[in-house]
């Protein structure tokens, strides 16, 4: 394969992860059920799940996804892969499919970390 393919892989597969995370974060807050069931609950709570599940599983993979392309940030990228991770089926698979990626001596190359 190609030099660079599986990052491509790794990008496409983090991008579509999170525009379908963020179409079913919308669509379910928008659904009339689930709207009187936060009505009724703490605005608090709702507050939270909904921007911890908006980040986790939509704008964590597109951060990801950016920084994979540009070869920045090393560290950082490691982290959202983690983070990614709590996003199952899905981003646990690309979140471990990630990590493993980061652990070549090419990929660290790539991002300018030196090798031992």
């Amino acid at each position: 394969m190609e030099k660079g393919h599986w990052f491509n892989v790794v990008i496409f597969g983090l991008v579509l992860k999170a525009a379908i995370s963020l179409y079913s974060i919308l669509t379910f807050f928008g659904d009339p059920k689930v709207e009187s069931f936060l009505s009724n609950s703490s605005v608090a709570i709702s507050i939270y799940y909904y921007s911890f599940g908006t980040f986790v599983f939509a704008i964590a993979p597109l951060i990801l996804a950016l920084f994979l392309y540009k070869r920045w940030f090393y560290k950082t990228c490691i982290a959202l892969a983690i983070i990614t991770c709590l996003g199952f089926p899905w981003g646990t698979a690309l979140g471990v499919f990630t990590i493993i990626l980061f652990r070549r001596a090419s990929i660290k190359f790539e991002f300018g970390i030196p090798t031992n």
